[in-house]
């Protein structure tokens, strides 16, 4: 697909024509490294055949980038497989949450069936007919589970596939619908969970002493193993515990990293602008026509109401497609770009790379350090000098401490900017701009290069607008398009968006804020089920221990007393849980840490505040079953069986 056009369709078969995007599948059996080995000869006998635009160049194959389109694309299948493995980890903790909860509701139910089980093995029944009773019910359980969950995956995927193709500029061919793998899949997950949280308390079940437990009345001793606090119980809940504060942190970190990249200052202002995407090229209009136009509608959009400024780019700040090129001093040789080394030994540095019209910076609000900007001649004109305007971060890596006004630089690719092999394609460096972000992923300002659009002509460019204060962009944007179509209504307006709405829309911002949305998901429902599982275990012990809280009340014990006795039991719980469960979080935020937006790993906001989000709940979760126990009626309690 080719990002520009030239003057003319057969310019395509030019070889100094760098813009189109070769996209192929590789034959079965063939990676990477092969494919790079045999390209290496077409690239040998490429350069024989056309020793002037084809000297210093290099042919690789690279993955096609998920995230982005650009002139050297990046392997970014790694980062989105880590992620992915990242959020199957959360979402199998979240599994193992509800299996120690349902392990714990066996367990408990167990415990009130001894009996029951003791009378039927009395009766005849086997040991194994009594497992695979259990076992079948646990199943059950799991199914049914198992079928809401693949509902519900089914519903999500089909509102994140939505939410996608709002922001995505073509359709995505994503159909969610569950096939038969993901049905495997599930069906695997129920049988494992069985196995994992109903076989031990089946198997201890089936196991039971049949005189004991028929002689037993239920009195709530022991038989149900111990009561401390490292009973198998309260071990299942302390898991619990220590899990879901692993995902509250991972919830927390991604959701300040969400908060962070949807408010970012990406170094331009973007609250009062907006752009449309022109290509003249897709209907065949020659470079001359196409500049004509293009000078037309930059005077026909300036003189619109609520517009302060109009320019022209060949790619957007934070969009989907980005251009590279190295630079290096004028009247160096032409290595491959490299940060390493000094530019004074011939080293070219890799830059964001743009071609741009007058206004620009001050379209996109760039503060202009030192010089100029491009004029208008230099955008439409001919046979003009060649200049050059770099960010300050590319001027001090070329000459560190010095004033890069008036010096010369060039590009790596001999043809890039109008050069011409064994020419003079230095150009002179005019202005000094501010950095600011071309992509989201930017942790520190990047090299960036802009040259004017005389010297690289571009068919696909896309106008710039300020508005003025007070305007709405909105409804400027409707003026300029109107105005676009009134001067010519074949020209192709590939997109129409508020600079606000383009960077909310950037995919990364999706991906940062859906990921958030997953995580915070998975920590609630964690949480509700941790809540549960403490509620639940408290209040069973609460019931069991009903004659034993009578006769303590009965000798003398108050109901506070009683109610602090339950209390500490399950702050001893949720203490041991946070403290395990600190560990399991620094873990998860060390694994998360490449995916963060701007974030710690070890962020001491969020370190300090899901813990109470999961301390205050569990206290709760205890209390209740504190408070029913200081209700108890000690006569009552004696008289209980």
């Amino acid at each position: 697909m080719g990002a520009g056009a030239g003057a003319s369709p057969a310019s395509i078969m030019d070889p100094s024509h760098h813009e189109l995007f070769l996209v192929g599948a590789l034959r079965p059996g063939i990676s990477l490294q092969d494919a790079n080995a045999q390209l290496a000869v077409v690239g040998v006998q490429w350069a024989t055949a056309n020793p002037g635009e084809s000297r210093n160049q290099v042919l690789s194959v690279a993955r096609l980038p998920r995230l982005a389109i650009n002139t050297a694309p990046s392997d970014d299948h790694g980062i989105l497989a880590g992620l992915s493995a990242l959020l199957i980890a959360m979402s199998c903790a979240v599994l193992l949450i509800a299996c120690l909860n349902l392990a714990n509701l066996l367990l408990a139910r167990g415990t009130a069936r001894r009996k029951e089980i003791a009378i039927r093995l009395a009766l005849g029944a086997s040991r194994g007919a009594i497992l695979r009773q259990l076992m079948v019910e646990g199943w059950i359980l799991a199914l049914a589970g198992g079928v809401f969950g693949l509902t519900l995956a089914a519903g999500t995927a089909n509102v994140l596939v939505s939410s996608l193709n709002r922001i995505s500029p073509s359709r995505l061919a994503l159909d969610p619908t569950p096939d038969f793998r993901v049905l495997g899949a599930g069906f695997l997950t129920c049988l494992l969970a069985t196995v994992f949280f109903a076989l031990g308390p089946a198997w201890r079940l089936s196991r039971t002493d049949v005189n004991s437990d028929l002689k037993d009345a239920g009195s709530g001793g022991t038989k149900d193993g111990r009561t401390g606090l490292f009973a198998g119980r309260h071990l299942l809940v302390v898991a619990q515990i220590s899990l879901t504060l692993a995902l509250l942190v991972a919830a927390g970190l991604f959701t300040r990293g969400a908060i962070r990249a949807v408010n970012v200052q990406p170094g331009f202002q973007f609250d009062s602008g907006f752009y449309l995407q022109l290509d003249a090229g897709l209907v065949g209009y020659s470079e001359s026509r196409t500049r004509q136009l293009y000078a037309q509608i930059l005077d026909r959009v300036r003189s619109l109401p609520g517009v302060e400024s109009a320019s022209l780019a060949a790619t957007i700040p934070l969009g989907e497609l980005a251009l590279g090129e190295g630079v290096q001093r004028a009247g160096a040789p032409t290595p491959p770009p490299s940060d390493a080394g000094s530019p004074a030994e011939g080293k070219s540095i890799g830059a964001n790379y743009n071609v741009v019209g007058p206004d620009y910076f001050r379209t996109l609000g760039v503060p202009m350090l030192r010089g100029r900007e491009f004029e208008r001649a230099e955008l439409f004109g001919t046979n003009l000098p060649r200049v050059v305007i770099l960010n300050s971060v590319l001027a001090e890596k070329l000459w560190p401490g010095e004033d890069p006004l008036g010096r010369r630089v060039q590009f790596a690719s001999p043809t890039v900017a109008g050069g011409k092999p064994n020419a003079d394609r230095s150009l002179e460096v005019v202005g000094i701009v501010s950095p600011f972000r071309a992509h989201l992923s930017d942790h520190t300002p990047s090299p960036m290069v802009f040259v004017p659009g005389a010297l690289d002509y571009r068919s696909d460019m896309s106008l710039h607008v300020r508005t003025r204060p007070g305007a709405s962009a909105s409804d400027v944007l409707q003026s300029a398009r109107t105005a676009v179509r009134n001067l010519d209504p074949v020209l192709p307006v590939l997109a129409a968006k508020t600079l606000r709405f383009h960077v909310e829309s950037n995919l990364q911002v999706w991906i940062i804020r859906t990921g958030a949305l997953l995580f915070a998901a998975m920590g609630l429902v964690a949480l509700s089920l941790a809540m549960v599982g403490i509620y639940g275990v408290k209040a069973y012990a609460v019931a069991r221990r009903t004659r034993e809280i009578g006769i303590r009340m009965a000798l003398g014990a108050s109901r506070g007393t009683v109610e602090r006795m339950v209390l500490r039991e399950g702050l001893h719980l949720t203490l041991l849980g946070l403290g395990i469960g600190f560990v399991l979080a620094g873990l998860a935020a060390q694994a998360a840490g490449r995916f963060l937006f701007e974030v710690q790993p070890l962020d001491p906001i969020v370190f300090l505040t899901a813990p109470c989000l999961l301390a205050i709940p569990a206290m709760l979760a205890s209390w209740l079953p504190a408070r029913r126990a200081a209700q108890v009626d000690p006569l009552v309690a004696l008289r209980t069986e």
